[in-house]
């Protein structure tokens, strides 16, 4: 079973791309409402089927689904970790007691 099978539960064999599968169950393996998923297809935001007035997901439609909605973090260097720091600090608002007492 590779890590993405694992992470949302598929089945070990992986899914079948013969197979349709019906919103209702990709809902389950992905571990999302079925009306959340049933909105991102009406809206055209997730690639499905739609047949016979109902909405299915081939297997690979169901992997292109959860690839596409993976986060993968942007690595960050030391270095840029400084320069946002810097760019925080000069953004902040000087309102320490040494900066009203300059004004005076």
């Amino acid at each position: 079973m590779n890590d993405e099978q694992q992470r949302v539960n598929l089945p070990a064999e992986g899914i079948d791309d013969e197979k349709l599968y019906l919103v209702p169950e990709v809902a389950k393996m992905i571990d999302v409402s079925k009306r959340w998923l049933f909105d991102q297809c009406r809206a055209g935001k997730v690639e499905h089927v739609y047949l016979a007035r109902k909405r299915k997901f081939t297997g690979k439609q169901v992997r292109k689904l959860l690839r596409d909605n993976t986060v993968i973090p942007e690595e960050r260097t030391e270095r840029d970790r400084q320069l946002e720091h810097i760019a925080r600090k000069a953004d902040r608002p000087n309102t320490g007691s040494r900066a009203s007492a300059r004004r005076r």
